[in-house]
């Protein structure tokens, strides 16, 4: 004969036949618990708000190339440049979007939404009606809806291309938001690449002048020995000095002429306005709002809630105290369930 549950050990754990048991016994709340979750989810996705995403995709082109003669040029003075060895890849692109110096610009641009009365203008904290003390305390919350709600993005390492989205309630807010983002980076990027060829052609210019100055030092002592000393031929030490002479002004001018050179390769560089962002998929108005996912999170709340129904049976008083594992009351459990289960199927209804 077994032995009551109320006579086991506090510190036994319940049996699987005895955890089975409470679970038949209380199959309608896991339904009903099932049901209402899921009820409640499917519900709450076909009343939710429809959302709009822009999808832009664009690689970096490697501006390497145009750095990497100045700091050649530069090593051979044993003088580094900094920021010229390395161009940006897309992982830097990638930071850069979520940056506060790039978001800041594009939450202060311009945005229009069409509602039921008349279109409205704004800036995106407008749009969005983020209220706040301070504008800062805007800017911040601004920043953040941004970067956790509406941008999402990725980096094909690979072949160096960026992707993002930008999904808000207004497709042409995603639009514009999304082509605000890439204005942002194309400026930004403009604005740093003007900023080196400028430091590089300072540092050309100056070095520009000390070569020139060097080479016409040279020039003047070649120029000094050739007056005192028309006859060198005759004498080899004479030679020898004035074969050394000539070869310290040719190096001088060689390297005056490559300083020259990329002294004015820097200043076109300073003015030159080439896109660097090669844009794959330009945004465009969303046609059609974003899948709610009604279906999947109907059964997400189906299971989810079946799940906190079991839970609360088998654990929460005074459930543990009806753990009954006699197989009897298993079997009698079960039957019940069948029972139940056949009156809601076309198959069982026709055979009773």
């Amino acid at each position: 004969m077994s032995e009551p549950v109320g006579a086991q050990s506090a510190s036994e754990s319940p049996s699987a036949r005895a955890i089975l048991v409470v679970l038949l016994r209380g199959r309608r709340l896991i339904v009903l618990s099932s049901l209402a979750l899921g009820f409640i989810l499917g519900l709450s996705a076909i009343l939710s708000r429809p959302m709009f995403r822009a999808n832009v995709s664009f690689f970096a082109q490697n501006a390497q190339g145009d750095m990497s003669g100045l700091a050649g040029l530069a090593g051979q003075f044993g003088i580094r440049v900094p920021g010229v060895e390395r161009a940006p890849g897309p992982a830097f692109f990638h930071a850069l979007m979520y940056s506060r110096e790039i978001l800041t610009d594009v939450i202060s641009s311009s945005y229009t939404i069409t509602s039921d009365d008349e279109p409205r203008t704004g800036s995106l904290l407008d749009v969005i009606e983020v209220e706040a003390p301070s504008e800062a305390e805007r800017m911040s919350i601004g920043l953040e809806w941004v970067r956790r709600r509406a941008l999402t993005s990725s980096v094909e390492v690979e072949p160096g291309i960026v992707h993002f989205s930008v999904l808000t309630g207004w497709p042409e807010v995603s639009q514009e938001l999304a082509g605000s983002l890439l204005d942002a980076l194309h400026t930004f990027n403009n604005r740093t690449r003007r900023y080196q060829a400028g430091a590089e052609r300072e540092f050309l210019e100056g070095r520009l002048d000390v070569a020139q100055q060097e080479l016409e030092s040279s020039e003047s002592e070649l120029q000094t020995f050739l007056q005192q000393n028309r006859l060198f031929a005759d004498s080899p030490e004479l030679l020898f000095r004035h074969d050394r002479l000539q070869r310290q002004v040719g190096m001088r001018q060689q390297i005056v002429t490559s300083l020259a050179q990329a002294f004015e390769e820097a200043r076109l560089r300073e003015v030159r306005d080439t896109p660097i962002l090669t844009v794959i998929e330009a945004p465009i108005l969303p046609p059609r709002r974003e899948p709610r996912g009604t279906v999947r999170k109907t059964l997400l709340g189906l299971i989810f809630g079946a799940g906190l129904a079991m839970v609360w049976l088998v654990f929460v008083p005074p459930r543990t105290g009806e753990l009954d594992p006699d197989s009897e009351e298993l079997e009698r459990a079960w039957s019940e369930a069948k029972s139940d289960l056949a009156r809601f199927t076309p198959f069982g209804s026709s055979k009773g």
